[in-house]
């Protein structure tokens, strides 16, 4: 007697319920991983912007570039000012010019923001280049912060930037 053997046509509940647990668990990590690979890319991308700024501020200064001074007005330097009270998310790149009176006027060249996911802290004075010189009247550091980590950028009297 010659026993037939039968094939088994298609995929039992278990081993397709197997095959769908295994498709979750990679997906998850895979979102997991894309996930902190865009937040690093944000604070990345913001400390990029904001370290252009200084050297843009620091360049402007040196080369006396006035857009909003006078011509009563004098032009002291150029400067980064974290909006802290109105927008924490933001911070300006600002012209400051010497009245008359000597007193300073100060004026908002650009606004610009970082992602909401990260955060800025530090220098609560504005970090000024003074004209000509480059030199800091302010010196200080900026930090960008999301959950994962921080990038910071400092500037010294001399007007370095690291």
């Amino acid at each position: 007697m010659v026993r037939r053997v039968e094939r088994q046509q298609g995929m039992s509940l278990v081993e397709i319920l197997v095959a769908l647990a295994l498709v979750a668990i990679i997906s998850s990590s895979a979102y997991f991983g894309l996930n902190q690979f865009n937040r690093y890319q944000n604070l990345r991308t913001s400390y990029e912007n904001l370290k252009n700024t200084v050297s843009e501020a620091k360049t402007n200064a040196q080369s006396q570039v006035s857009r909003r001074c006078t011509r009563i007005q004098t032009l002291v330097g150029h400067q980064i000012r974290i909006n802290s009270v109105t927008n924490p998310d933001s911070y300006n790149l600002e012209e400051v010019c010497l009245n008359l009176n000597s007193t300073e006027s100060t004026y908002v060249i650009k606004t610009l923001n970082v992602t909401s996911d990260i955060t800025l802290s530090g220098a609560s004075n504005p970090i000024l280049f003074l004209v000509l010189t480059g030199n800091v009247r302010n010196p200080g550091s900026i930090t960008l912060t999301n959950n994962i980590q921080s990038k910071s950028i400092t500037v010294n009297s001399t007007g370095i930037i690291q």
